[in-house]
């Protein structure tokens, strides 16, 4: 029997996560399903059974509606049982919609976008004062590019040379209520954190090769802080929900489901 890759589970648990839930952000989790494999299994130093080392590295889903790719990480990391992501999102679950510090493996609660790169940078500068030689990893959504607190992060992490901090920008074109481009136009995004003194990637955030090489390079830089930006498609991989803002919020239906995985059988 063939054994299934990381981003294989990956994706068969968030579209059976969602689907069984009956609950949002199928879109947001897809999009961003090849930077968190790539992350979680070739880069970030974390350990299931050293889950408070010190010298851990840290991640923070500051897009903290998409929670359902990082659970389903972390559980196949050996952080929490796999058995957990059938209660997803129900009454009493300990995998709430929203991603929770309570859940083993999770180090800050998200959900309101534009904290969390202020509370990764927060982190970045108190592990270096202590000469911790770690790092910590914030992925952003878009549309979080819009809030002042992100941008205020972003100037003084940059100011500052916070060069343990890397960011990753989800860019999926799509935030709740439209395309980025028409709420507010973020172009050149990558050149405007340039700007901020940062060192940028603009990439493919569907192509696990340039997204390793990015992750790697931004490790060794030691100069300032990093960015990947990642230009991805809301909804990948999922027909009917490719590139489309109702993957923001409609879950996949039962024969979306079985559709879905008969064709992952197609092509193993």
């Amino acid at each position: 029997m063939v054994s299934k890759s990381f981003g294989r589970i990956l994706l068969e648990d968030v579209v059976r996560m969602t689907n069984v839930s009956q609950t949002s952000h199928v879109g947001g989790c897809l999009s961003c399903l090849d930077i968190v494999n790539v992350l979680f299994n070739n880069v970030i130093n974390i350990d299931s059974k050293k889950p408070k080392s010190k010298n851990r590295d840290r991640f923070i889903l500051s897009k903290g509606h998409t929670s359902a790719v990082i659970y389903s990480a972390l559980a196949n990391k050996g952080f929490f049982p796999v058995k957990w992501l059938r209660t997803f999102f129900e009454n009493g679950t300990k995998l709430p919609g929203h991603i929770d510090h309570k859940v083993p493996g999770v180090e800050f609660s998200t959900g309101s976008l534009g904290h969390g790169l202020s509370v990764g940078l927060g982190m970045a500068m108190s592990m270096r004062n202590k000469k911790i030689k770690s790092k910590v990893y914030v992925l952003l959504s878009d549309g979080e590019m819009n809030s002042g607190s992100t941008v205020e992060a972003i100037m003084f992490a940059g100011h500052h040379k916070i060069n343990n901090l890397i960011c990753i920008v989800d860019k999926n074109q799509f935030q709740a209520l439209g395309k980025t481009d028409d709420i507010i136009n973020l172009n050149p995004l990558s050149k405007k954190w340039e700007s901020f003194g940062w060192n940028a990637y603009d990439i493919d955030g569907h192509n696990t090769s340039e997204i390793k090489t990015a992750l790697l390079s931004a490790k060794k830089n030691s100069q300032k802080p990093s960015v990947l930006v990642c230009n991805t498609v809301k909804g990948k991989g999922l027909k009917d929900f490719e590139g489309r803002l109702m993957s923001h919020y409609r879950p996949p239906s039962d024969d979306q489901l079985n559709d879905f995985m008969e064709g992952l059988e197609l092509i193993r």
